[in-house]
């Protein structure tokens, strides 16, 4: 919601005001994209360690390019911020749905991605509604601000789970869709089932 709100429907505003116009919007959006295709190249290679803690970090580092924008720096480093970003949202990505495959029973898999996205996407457009109305109200970079402060303090939140800063990318081998087996002896115990993530 927050992103949506501060990012999406407010960062146009700052482009067209701040940076040049629709052009500069463009070129934002073009590095968002370039990132996305760069963490999808970068997956092929890369597991965080502790994947799910990789997801929450990534979901705070959301507020970036939003501050980034509330701050009117120069196109150019609101590009770079929106290109890191993208491209650790897509490993995100790929962490979450190897997270949920691999820890998820596969007769529970359905329910729980469809949990997950109403989760996930259900607030958005509440916050592509609400934009306007706050930035016509309080102005647009403070609208911006209190966008990060809530991606950073809703993902704070989200790391009080033990699980989630504990869960590691090697303590669960999937051998075929929905299963996975016990560790060998000396290996690190299996863990607990994959706690609900608010995102």
């Amino acid at each position: 919601m927050a992103w949506y709100a501060g990012f999406q429907v407010l960062g146009p505003v700052v482009a067209r005001l701040h940076l040049g116009g629709p052009a500069a919007w463009g070129a934002i959006t073009a590095a968002d994209a370039f990132g996305l295709i760069a963490g999808g190249l970068l997956s092929l290679r890369y597991t965080p360690r502790r994947p799910i803690l990789f997801v929450v970090l990534t979901g705070g580092a959301m507020a970036a390019p939003t501050l980034a924008l509330a701050l009117a720096l120069p196109l150019a480093a609101i590009c770079v911020t929106t290109f890191c970003l993208g491209a650790a949202m897509e490993v995100m990505m790929v962490q979450w749905t190897v997270a949920l495959a691999t820890r998820i029973p596969s007769d529970k898999l359905a329910r729980v991605s469809s949990y997950d996205v109403l989760g996930s996407m259900g607030a958005a457009p509440l916050g592509a509604l609400i934009a306007g109305p706050v930035a016509a109200a309080v102005g647009v970079p403070a609208t911006q601000f209190a966008a990060v402060v809530l991606i950073i303090v809703v993902s704070a939140l989200c790391l009080i789970p033990r699980d989630i800063r504990t869960i590691r990318s090697d303590d669960i081998v999937l051998t075929e869709p929905g299963d996975a087996v016990l560790p060998e002896p000396g290996d690190a115990a299996l863990p607990e089932p994959l706690p609900a993530a608010p995102r």
